[in-house]
């Protein structure tokens, strides 16, 4: 689904998505999202469901 139009929201490209973020929070798994990848984009990460490799600068509960 590329958008919920009675909330307005839209999917967009993760590493737009991600530009200037400080963190990225891994919350719930998403088929078309490689979370390593996502680690790559940002300074920090958090990852609560332990789906990244060790990778630096990424904490997980």
């Amino acid at each position: 689904m590329a958008k919920l139009s009675e909330d307005d929201l839209h999917s967009m490209d993760l590493a737009d998505a991600l530009a200037g973020a400080d963190l990225a929070v891994i919350v719930t798994a998403h088929p078309g999202v490689d979370p390593d990848a996502a680690v790559e984009l940002v300074p920090q990460a958090l990852d609560l469901r332990g789906v990244t490799r060790r990778s630096a600068g990424v904490a997980r509960l």
